[in-house]
């Protein structure tokens, strides 16, 4: 990649995560978006940009019709990819590099278009594993199983989504930080549920960005800790309500990180939208699973995705799918 192609990457990125921003306070019906990237950055809805030069744009359109997407009946950002039509702006070509970026991270900027259909957050699970499955050693170490790629992409990630979850087991054996830190973009809110919650030394310590606790039964009386309790069922805290009471604080895309007893409970609920799912060339043999959920007494019962697809990182793939039971 020369500089010029990766100067127009990077602007690229930047009008990403600037779409993002605009589709979260727009009202009305998205028919398809332009971008301009280079000096004069920009991004219109339902809008074409006029070309400038030595700049490169491209036009967004989602369908063959002006009717808008509805985001309710659809299978969320996954299926807006296979929508998303892209047209060259001006007589500046685009880069393979840029057309990939687009068609991966756009979809996800529509995100709170499809959490204010449905009055929750859109909730994404990405963890990377082994290919037997293992999310860490026996004794916890899970550093390198994602690979450069995947890294980066998680940060991706993290920039385009409001918020953050990880379980408060996850909290207390990983101290992770959950900012941005590979990529450029804000860093999202950091999100803990459980019942017990160790003070969240290593998220305040990272950044001064929010932190919210759910599930806590008592208070640290931090002005930088939003601290709440929710009703339970059975001893624990329906997801669906998790994702109902973000939505309410203005959280309307969740990135769901962990651990294995979080994100499953998500997945037994039904409340994962989008799974991705890296999978690295490496067996670790005893360690934490991937997942922990209840066993189905046939075939038939196993969870299934309605949609998926395999992408290349590194010298692993990345599975991404949208699970039946959302559909």
């Amino acid at each position: 990649m020369n500089d010029s192609e990766s100067g127009a990457l990077k602007s690229c990125w930047d009008c990403l995560l600037h779409l993002a921003a605009v589709i979260r306070n727009f009202e009305g019906p998205v028919r398809f978006c332009s971008l301009r990237f280079g000096k004069n950055e920009a991004v219109r809805i339902n809008s074409l940009l006029e070309p400038q030069k030595g700049t490169a744009g491209a036009a967004v359109i989602f369908g063959e019709d002006n009717a808008g997407i509805p985001f309710k009946n659809i299978q969320g950002c996954f299926v807006l990819r296979n929508y998303i039509h892209i047209a060259e702006i001006g007589d500046v070509r685009l880069p393979q590099q840029i057309i990939r970026l687009i068609k991966t991270y756009a979809p996800y900027c529509f995100a709170p278009l499809h959490a204010q259909s449905n009055q929750k957050a859109f909730a994404i699970s990405h963890l990377a594993q082994s290919l037997d499955s293992r999310i860490a050693t026996v004794s916890g170490d899970s550093k390198w199983i994602g690979s450069p790629d995947n890294l980066v992409h998680a940060h991706r990630m993290r920039a385009l989504c409001d918020g953050v979850l990880i379980g408060a087991r996850t909290l207390k054996k990983d101290r992770p930080r959950l900012t941005v830190r590979h990529v450029r973009g804000r860093n999202p809110t950091r999100i803990v549920i459980g019942s017990s919650i160790d003070y969240p030394n290593s998220l305040l310590d990272a950044s001064p960005d929010p932190v919210v606790l759910i599930g806590v039964r008592r208070a640290f009386g931090d002005a930088k800790i939003d601290s709440i309790e929710m009703s339970r069922v059975n001893g624990l805290i329906p997801t669906s309500d998790i994702l109902r009471e973000l939505y309410r604080k203005g959280i309307m895309s969740v990135l769901i990180e962990g651990g294995s007893i979080t994100l499953s409970r998500f997945i037994k609920e039904n409340n994962i939208d989008i799974l991705q799912l890296h999978i690295s060339p490496m067996m670790i043999g005893k360690g934490l699973d991937s997942f922990l959920l209840p066993p189905v007494k046939s075939i038939a019962e196993s969870y299934r995705f309605k949609t998926w697809r395999y992408v290349q990182q590194d010298e692993g793939i990345m599975f991404i799918g949208a699970f039946t039971q959302n559909g």
